[in-house]
């Protein structure tokens, strides 16, 4: 049975509203997120087609500088008014795959994350259609009522190693079909598997603290 195809899709808005220019301004050396993100994803060798999208076409030096595919995007998909169902499925529309392509979803501002074939190898175990990224949180949660999620207050209080954790989608990454994201109008199918992180490596960059803090924990443990 031959193995399916699988392509990367890398968002990279020119722009950002909390940092400006956060994909493309230099993180580690001289090198961007997207840098590193292109670099993590060919370094994998689990994509068989890498394409990078973007509204603005001096980004297209970045996918050419790394040998890889650009789309050049209907600028309506970046624009935080649109709805992220109707983004999504206009980016799948621009890329030049069928339906039964598996398209992985890799934001650039996940650096801390590269276990691509990990991930994607998660798609053979039984009856899963598609993976998609998560971090576990094992601390001390309260609702919007400031009543406790995951533990309790009094006698029955336990030490934090003893309770069970809270899930968050940490936007690192996602892979299913691209005519099962298409018609869920979201980037999982019906039937995911869940790779686990932990809060570091799924770490998602919107801030300059963030941008920051991922900069010392991206040399600490690549050593870059």
């Amino acid at each position: 049975m031959s193995k399916p195809k699988c392509v990367a899709l890398v968002p990279a808005k020119a722009h950002s509203g909390r940092l400006p220019e956060k994909n493309l301004r230099p993180f580690v050396g001289e090198k961007s997120l997207l840098d590193v993100k292109l670099e993590q994803c060919k370094a994998s060798g689990v994509f068989d087609e890498i394409y990078v999208s973007s509204e603005a076409e001096k980004v297209a030096e970045y996918a050419t500088r790394h040998g890889v595919d650009f789309l050049l995007r209907n600028p309506k998909w970046s624009s935080d008014a649109t709805p992220w169902s109707e983004a999504l499925v206009g980016l799948l529309d621009e890329m030049p795959v069928d339906d039964e392509t598996y398209v992985a979803i890799v934001p650039v501002t996940t650096p801390l994350f590269h276990r691509y074939g990990d991930a994607v190898a998660m798609l053979e175990q039984d009856g899963r259609d598609s993976v998609m990224s998560l971090s576990a949180h094992k601390h001390y949660f309260l609702n919007p009522d400031f009543l406790p999620i995951n533990y309790q207050w009094g006698p029955w209080h336990s030490y934090s190693q003893n309770i069970k954790p809270l899930y968050q989608m940490n936007c690192a990454f996602w892979v299913a079909k691209k005519g099962v994201m298409k018609r869920n109008r979201f980037q999982v199918g019906d039937r995911p598997a869940f790779f686990v992180t932990d809060a570091t490596e799924g770490m998602d960059i919107d801030t300059l603290e963030e941008f920051e803090v991922a900069q010392l924990l991206f040399q600490k443990r690549f050593g870059a």
